[in-house]
């Protein structure tokens, strides 16, 4: 069976870990390891790269002291919430992508944007897009429907990522 490409977007993999194969972290606070970082930042925007996939693992690092707030679901209601895909208007303003895979939806994202490597001096709006499997709460989609992040499911219980690609 031979997969028929055009179904899929053109997706270049392209990786800075560590030795112990994490994607963030303190490692590129030492200063050995800014020759690295620098080369792959200034080469990853050379390729007119639109989206980075993250794991929410990767994107607690970048959400930094966030990661730790609880969400409140006060006064977020379920009622008209579906299973179903989900993409949020301000997705319009940019075309610029941070896709995050949580399967179980857990992160709190603070709205429906991010800014794209703000660490290096780059302030270009950047759409939140979170893949999800269905068995995520009903009450987390009414969240990130609340502030503005666009959602897709790929698999019941865990990510399909050729799925999610479709």
């Amino acid at each position: 069976m031979s997969l028929d490409l055009k179904e899929y977007p053109e997706i270049i993999i392209y990786m800075g870990e560590s030795i112990d194969g994490k994607g963030s972290g303190e490692m590129f606070l030492v200063p050995e390891s800014q020759p690295g970082s620098k080369y792959y930042w200034d080469n990853e925007y050379s390729f007119d790269c639109k989206s980075i996939i993250m794991g929410r693992t990767t994107f607690e690092e970048v959400l930094g002291e966030d990661k730790n707030k609880k969400i409140d679901y006060t006064g977020i209601s379920t009622d008209n919430i579906e299973k179903k895909d989900f993409l949020s208007e301000l997705r319009k303003k940019t075309d610029y992508y941070y896709i995050c895979l949580d399967k179980n939806g857990k992160l709190p994202w603070p709205n429906g944007y991010g800014l794209y490597a703000p660490f290096l001096g780059r302030t270009q709006e950047t759409h939140i897009i979170t893949i999800l499997s269905e068995d995520v709460d009903l009450k987390y989609l009414a969240y990130l429907q609340k502030i503005g992040v666009s959602y897709i499911f790929a698999g019941e219980k865990n990510i399909d990522l050729k799925m999610a690609m479709k």
